[in-house]
């Protein structure tokens, strides 16, 4: 796969589409939380290290052909990721190589659907975490999340070394009801599209690039997009799609990867709204590849483009009663463009 994402750089690693490089990295305290309630079905069906890497290196070398044979989307990846790798033609994320230092850290679940995350550093100096899932015994394993940081090299495998997750394990999976936590982890997709949509306001996050430094830079482009000849508003919702927890290895703290539903909209305010030429990383104005997705090339008052991503996010979430969470990476991708 070839990087082909544009950016809500340095300050927030939000909207994530064909252009130019993701972004972000943030400050990261440590959190708490409790221990999982699992469901137990069949001791056969938990996963060992061992099973979950061999899963892994047959899944990687088919996921970089994605680029020249994005049809096969929907057999390497689900939900959220197939609608962004069959929109993007199989170029949704930068290639991640060959990956060294793996880890994989493998939830202590006897029933389905089970996952696991396996985390490395690219040949490019970058660092990724995949979220396979397998919903069924004998099923397909799919890849169900790909997040990865390009402002700091390989940055989410020092992350999770700092929470505590200093190698490969089996390691205890977070209910999505635990009420325990800061926030249970099947709401933290509304808490923080909440948090996002309101500026920033409450204590529900710590500041960060993904949270402070995130409505930041959606001010600064609602500014430059007014000088420009365009009206810019980014929204968040909750995205109904499940949230991937585990413990750490302390106790008292939990990482949770969850989603959320993010839409830009432009909307030009005359005819002489500027028509970007080429590839930039702001988005005061809509970005060259959506214009010419869209067939754009001229502007009209009230022309309206809007780009729907999902965001696929990292939290650290505290137990309840703490300070507040702390969001480790957040990469946004483009699954759908429209015009009006």
């Amino acid at each position: 796969m070839t990087a082909t994402h544009s950016v809500k750089c340095a300050a927030a690693g939000a909207l994530v589409v064909a252009l130019a490089a993701a972004c972000g990295g943030a400050s990261h305290p440590p959190a708490g939380s409790k221990h999982p309630k699992a469901a137990p079905i069949s001791a056969a069906a938990q996963l060992t290290i061992a099973q979950a890497s061999s899963i892994f290196t047959a899944f990687l070398p088919k996921f970089e052909q994605l680029a020249s044979n994005p049809s096969a989307a929907s057999q390497l990846t689900t939900g959220p990721e197939t609608a962004i790798e069959t929109f993007l033609a199989g170029r949704a994320g930068p290639a991640p190589g060959t990956l060294t230092g793996e880890r994989f850290l493998v939830p202590a679940l006897t029933g389905y659907p089970r996952w696991f995350l396996a985390v490395g550093s690219a040949t490019t100096q970058q660092g990724f975490l995949f979220v396979m899932v397998q919903q069924s015994g004998g099923a397909p394993w799919h890849e169900a999340a790909e997040l990865y940081d390009l402002s700091s090299p390989v940055q989410i495998v020092p992350d999770l070394g700092a929470a505590g997750f200093t190698g490969s394990s089996v390691a205890s999976p977070v209910a999505a009801d635990d009420t325990s936590l800061t926030n249970e982890p099947s709401a933290l997709s509304a808490a923080y599209a909440r948090y996002l949509n309101d500026g920033g306001r409450g204590k529900s996050f710590l500041p960060g690039a993904y949270t402070t430094g995130y409505v930041k830079s959606d001010r600064q482009f609602a500014s430059g997009a007014a000088a420009e000849g365009w009206r810019y508003a980014d929204r968040q919702s909750a995205s109904g799609l499940p949230a991937y927890g585990l413990a750490l290895p302390a106790g008292d703290g939990a990482i949770v990867l969850f989603y959320t539903k993010d839409t830009a909209s432009w909307t030009a305010t005359s005819a002489s709204a500027v028509i970007p030429s080429s590839t930039s990383s702001s988005l005061d104005a809509p970005p060259a590849e959506f214009l010419s997705r869209l067939g754009i090339t001229a502007a009209r008052a009230g022309l309206r483009v809007t780009a729907t991503s999902y965001d696929e996010n990292l939290a650290l979430v505290g137990p309840a009663g703490a300070e507040g969470m702390v969001i480790v990476v957040n990469v946004g991708k483009v699954f759908k463009l429209n015009k009006s």
